[in-house]
């Protein structure tokens, strides 16, 4: 799965996209398992807005960076912990509320988990990802 044209070109239009890529940024995502070629991946590679892109639904890391320059690795062991997660999850936002996005790199989906509203479903089996793939899950964010 590629990311939507409606996505690039949105990118584009903010400034957001980058036709190269940079041995760090690829380095970044193979280190937690990310495959280049993914969705996820591609977004990635090509788009930047410094350390996070805003929207209408919050704020998303740009992960490349957060994994290259700050504790991100060592942090989502920690969050996996408190939320239970595997190891096929991981932040795509700050939890400070206690809640945010989740990317799943084993089926490519991404869930929104809260501690106030979900996550006991959750572990129970009882919640499914509300995006099935990434595209899907930017469409949403930025409201596109």
């Amino acid at each position: 799965m590629m990311l939507s044209t409606e996505i690039v070109k949105f990118c584009q239009k903010k400034g957001y996209w980058f036709d190269e890529t940079t041995t760090e940024y690829e380095n970044s995502l193979q280190d937690i398992g990310i495959d280049l070629d993914s969705d996820i991946g591609y977004f990635y590679l090509h788009a930047e807005d410094s350390t996070a892109f805003l929207g209408p639904k919050g704020e998303l890391f740009q992960l490349c960076w957060h994994i290259a320059n700050t504790d991100y690795c060592d942090t989502i062991e920690s969050i996996r912990k408190v939320f239970r997660l595997s190891s096929d999850y991981f932040p795509l936002s700050s939890i400070e509320g206690q809640s945010g996005y989740f990317y799943n790199r084993a089926n490519g989906s991404v869930i929104f988990l809260s501690a106030s509203t979900n996550l006991l479903e959750f572990w129970e089996g009882k919640v499914t990802p509300q995006w099935e793939d990434f595209s899907s899950f930017l469409t949403y964010f930025w409201q596109l």
